[in-house]
């Protein structure tokens, strides 16, 4: 593709389906609570494994740099 502005639509119906996801989410999960309750059983930060969550933002971020250049690319076509 020469031009990325073509994916705009698809971009648009792709970041409608994740919000919708997110909601459902947070829906099913809100049912489940008052359903359920809380649970007591479960410990909030998992102390044997937490540092695991710092290589996974990190991981989330390393596409930045392959975007950015992109980005900055179609701005300027020259």
């Amino acid at each position: 593709m020469r031009r990325i502005e073509k994916f705009a639509f698809t971009h648009v119906i792709a970041d409608f389906l994740i919000l919708f996801t997110a909601i459902m989410i947070l829906v099913f999960g809100f049912i489940k609570v008052n359903k359920e309750g809380w649970a007591t059983d479960i410990p909030l930060v998992n102390e044997a494994t937490w540092l695991s969550i710092i290589g996974s933002a990190i991981y989330s971020y390393e596409g930045i740099g392959v975007v950015m250049p992109i980005a900055e690319v179609t701005e300027n076509p020259k």
